[in-house]
């Protein structure tokens, strides 16, 4: 029942709003820009994004799509929901505790080991080897809990290097390991180009949106998960006790085409009997919209998997040397 699962979560309690459609519920969202005045910045701080989960854990995650879709409680008879589903059955993907959206791994990683938890593993090796995590640079903070404007960089890693080491040599994770990007991922200022110059930080979250569709690469020694993200947010709790950040999620919304197009890349290979299960699966968990406003409404069908990713950080130091650019590594062959 919708009241059990806001009892098993702790977090601030859904509350009403109103639209064309009516009143209707919203779950857990980032806290909104505080109105506190900017102040003096620190200098750059530079952490590492690793230790990726894909698999769902109940607590990480926003209300997506600004709605409480889960079976309806009398007197109401309808689910609330963003879109129609596409499945034969017409059957909704059900939220997390808290209205949390993650149909991915709710639906998809849950059930297809290759797509969940071997795919999570494999990444999470090559990221403690210092290949294919993500780099975080936050600059303009105050460092204090409530910061009106900071800008948020996200870079992928190429490789890393260990203080005093070489190419090749594994990072030892002391806070002095350098990591150096991919070309294509920054600018002639050396600005990242995946970036967000009006994030902020409230109530101890720091609070990153970024527009136009953008790619989240993730390139591990074997496997690589891109990630083409519609209304991408990350969020994380930080500056608290001096343990780094926490409470990471990238969040957002996965057109269906493109996470069809990332099987190869995890390791479901064409003629792999569970390639066109997983599929199908794909296809039918689809829970959002590609975009939240506009369209045909609520009875458009889905077009994408909402997804949620955890990651732990770790300290290290921002890399002069860009990487050429490569095709990301694919578990299956190329077929002809």
């Amino acid at each position: 029942m919708l009241l059990v699962a806001f009892a098993l979560c702790a977090c601030d309690p859904p509350h009403f709003v109103s639209d064309d459609a009516g009143p209707r519920m919203v779950g857990v969202q980032p806290p909104p820009r505080t109105t506190r005045p900017d102040g003096d910045a620190l200098p750059p701080t530079v952490f590492v994004l690793r230790e990726v989960s894909l698999l769902d854990d109940g607590s990480r995650g926003w209300d997506l799509d600004a709605r409480c879709t889960y079976p309806p409680m009398s007197p109401a008879t309808e689910w609330e929901h963003e879109c129609a589903p596409t499945n034969a059955m017409g059957n909704h993907v059900r939220d997390l505790p808290g209205c949390r959206d993650d149909a991915y791994a709710t639906e998809v990683a849950a059930t297809f080991g290759p797509l969940g938890a071997g795919l999570e593993a494999a990444l999470r090796q090559s990221m403690n080897d210092g290949v294919g995590p993500l780099l975080v640079r936050i600059t303009e903070w105050t460092g204090d809990p409530d910061d009106p404007n900071v800008v948020v960089e996200i870079a992928p890693v190429a490789f890393g290097v260990p203080l005093g080491g070489v190419r090749g040599d594994l990072v030892l994770w002391d806070g002095q390991d350098t990591f150096n990007t991919f070309a294509g991922s920054v600018a002639m200022d050396g600005l990242a180009l995946l970036r967000d110059e009006a994030a902020y930080v409230a109530q101890g979250v720091l609070v990153a949106r970024f527009e136009e569709d953008p790619v989240f690469s993730m390139r591990g020694r074997d496997r690589s998960l891109t990630l083409r993200l519609t209304e991408a947010l990350l969020t994380m709790r930080i500056g608290g006790d001096g343990d780094g950040p926490s409470d990471i999620a990238l969040t957002g919304r996965w057109p269906v085409d493109d996470v069809l197009a990332e099987l190869d890349a995890a390791g479901l290979c064409r003629g792999d009997p569970l390639r066109v299960a997983a599929e199908i699966r794909v296809r039918d968990s689809a829970d959002v919209r590609e975009r939240s406003r506009g369209g045909a409404g609520m009875d458009a069908a889905c077009e994408a998997l909402s997804i949620s990713l955890g990651f732990e950080a770790a300290p290290g130091l921002w890399g002069d040397v860009l990487e050429p650019d490569t095709p990301p590594p694919r578990a299956c062959p190329v077929m002809p």
